[in-house]
């Protein structure tokens, strides 16, 4: 593929310069409400509620591998293909 490396860094700026002033203006017109929205005791329990679930979800996940791993051994030790 072949691309000017003037014209890929010339867009890479421009599309950037968007996205992040994008983001500026949003920011500056709804910072006020969302800082207030993130000190909200609702939040905090959503927070703590999908904290759990991540938990929970990482120790099913190492106990099925574990559990996998296991049976796939032959009684001697060794891995079956």
């Amino acid at each position: 593929m072949k691309v000017s490396p003037y014209r890929f860094f010339l867009w890479l700026t421009l599309t950037r310069l968007l996205r992040f002033g994008a983001e500026a203006v949003l920011a500056f017109h709804y910072g006020h409400q969302i800082v207030n929205w993130f000190k909200s005791e609702t939040l905090e329990y959503i927070a703590v509620f999908l904290f759990g679930i991540a938990v929970l979800g990482t120790a099913l996940a190492v106990f099925q591998l574990i559990r996998t791993t296991r049976m796939r051994r032959t009684p001697r030790g060794r891995r079956v293909a």
